[in-house]
Order: C-alpha cells, then structure tokens, then sequence
C-alpha cells in the first residue's frame, strides 16, 4: 500500500523525501503526493541578518494576502522562538498577521504557504548541535549522528506542513546543510543555493565545521 499524503503537493513531498533519506538511524517511509500539481520552492539568501531577510518575508506576506490568503494560510517556522521576533515586529508595523509556530509546536498544522528562517549553519541556527561545544566535542560518533538526524526530522516535518509554497530563508555563506540537501532541481532560483561547506570524499554528504568525521557515512576527515 502507498504512504500518501495528501497535504503537501508533489514537489514539496519529493523534496522533503530527498532529506529524509539522508538519515540512517531516524527514517520515515517515503511518501506519494496525492496532490499532483508541481510549485518549485523558493529560497532567500540575505546578505545582512535582520534586514533583508526580514524584508523578504514581509514583502511575500503581502503578495500572499493581496492573492487572496488569509493569515491563517501563512504559516511562519523556526527552531527557536527568538528567531521570529525581527520578523513579528516588521510584520506588526506593516499591519500584517501570520501563524508564527516553533516546528515542534506546528506538529498537526498545515498552511497553503509555509516560510522557515534561521536556517543557519553552526552556533544557535539549525541544526541546533554545538559543534564547538567542549562538551560535544567528546560525544560519541553515534551519539552525534542520532543528534543531528534528529535535527533532520525536524526539518523534514517541518518542509510538509506547507501544502503550495515553501519559502526557506538564510544567510549568504551560512546556508543550513539541510538546504544543501534539496537537490537543485526542485527550487525557483538554485544559484543562491550554493553552500560553502566541503563535502565528505567518501559519500558526498556537506561536511559539518569542527567536526572531524562525516555525520551520514562516519568516514573520518583528516
């Protein structure tokens, strides 16, 4: 019997599927898309944290809204509640309102357009692991892999709250690795897609910094 969903159309559940199957140890089954109809995602890189990032989101919401969504048809996400507050504000001033969720709170919601920001690499973005953290530089390689899959559900689950449009919002030279794991055909404007991160020898897989092995192969990195 097919896994379908029948939220999120087909793109959306074909890219979330790419992510998932990157995990060795915290797998979800493939899903179908009921839904056949095809949206590229978008992403934004901003070139300044807080500013045109924030923009961005605003000046989508609107466009959304004047197309006819309601705001509890836009669904905002992060990892951490602190993320949201440069984008409440501006919202706030602009007279705007969206369902603004932390994802493990969004678990059961869906929205027609989806925006996820904070998706930085490193210290306090997501995935959130410490990677310079004295502590979890002595965790167990398993130990670390479990973490960081975790982190990969979360975004997976996160991506199939949207059911037409996904937007994933980042910093230029700090891209999330989990972008780096949608392949490029299924976004709007794959250049801004570039990430700087060295990929494992061993399976290609986007190395993580400070960390001396690969998190989906565990080959060590000299």
């Amino acid at each position: 019997m097919l896994n379908l969903n029948y939220r999120s159309n087909q793109t959306i559940v074909e890219a979330s599927n790419e992510v998932i199957r990157k995990n060795k140890f915290i797998v979800d089954k493939d899903l179908q898309a009921f839904n056949k109809k095809a949206s590229k995602l978008n992403i934004y890189a901003a070139d300044e944290a807080g500013i045109d990032d924030v923009e961005y989101l605003v000046k989508r919401v609107k466009e959304l809204a004047k197309k006819g969504l309601e705001s509890s048809e836009m669904l905002v996400l992060y990892r951490r509640s602190k993320m949201f507050e440069p984008y409440g504000r501006a919202l706030h001033r602009e007279g705007l309102s969206v369902t603004a969720k932390t994802i493990h709170a969004a678990k059961g919601l869906e929205a027609r357009a989806v925006f996820i920001i904070g998706l930085l690499q490193g210290y306090g973005g997501f995935p959130d692991i410490w990677y310079n953290d004295a502590i979890y530089q002595v965790i167990r390689r398993e130990k670390f892999h479990l973490m960081l899959e975790e982190e990969r559900r979360l975004f997976y689950a996160a991506l199939t709250r949207a059911r037409e449009e996904i937007n994933l919002i980042t910093l230029r030279g700090s891209e999330s690795q989990f972008i780096d794991e949608i392949p490029l055909r299924y976004f709007t404007v794959p250049a801004v897609q570039a990430v700087s991160l060295a990929q494992c020898p061993g399976c290609g897989v986007q190395l993580q910094p400070g960390v001396n092995f690969c998190s989906h192969c565990g080959q060590k990195i000299a």
